[in-house]
C-alpha cells in the first residue's frame, strides 16, 4: 500500500500509527528539507524504515546523508519497480508499505 503525505510536519503521526517498510521523501521541499524530516523522526524516537530521497537532477545532494537510497526525478516506472523489487528481496518483505512525503502548493 502507498500513503501520500503532503505536509511533512505530520510525518511523526503517520509513522507512529502505521507500519511502513519505506519512506520516500522529496529532498528539496519548501517547508522542510527531507534531511530535516529524517533527523526529526530519529530524534523523536520513531523507528525510521528504509529511507529513499527523491532528488532533482539539479539538487546538490550530500553524499553523507542519512538516506539509504536515492531516486532522481522524474522517476521512471522501470526504475521504481526495480528499487521496490530490490528492497523486497534484500529485506525479505512479503509486501511493501510505503509512505511518500512531498510538499506541493
Amino acid at each position: 500500500s502507498v500513503d501520500i503525505l503532503i505536509d511533512p510536519k505530520d510525518v511523526s503521526n503517520m509513522i507512529k500509527n502505521n507500519a511502513y517498510d519505506a519512506i520516500f521523501i522529496e529532498y528539496d521541499m519548501e517547508s522542510m528539507s527531507g534531511e530535516v524530516v529524517l533527523k526529526n523522526l530519529e530524534s523523536s524516537g520513531n523507528k525510521v524504515p528504509i529511507s529513499v530521497a527523491i532528488i532533482s537532477k539539479k539538487t546538490k545532494y550530500d553524499k553523507d546523508s542519512l538516506f539509504d537510497y536515492i531516486l532522481t526525478s522524474p522517476i521512471k516506472k522501470k526504475q521504481l519497480n526495480y528499487l521496490v523489487f530490490y528492497l523486497m528481496q534484500t529485506y525479505t518483505l512479503p509486501r511493501f508499505d510505503l509512505l511518500e512525503i512531498h510538499h506541493r502548493q
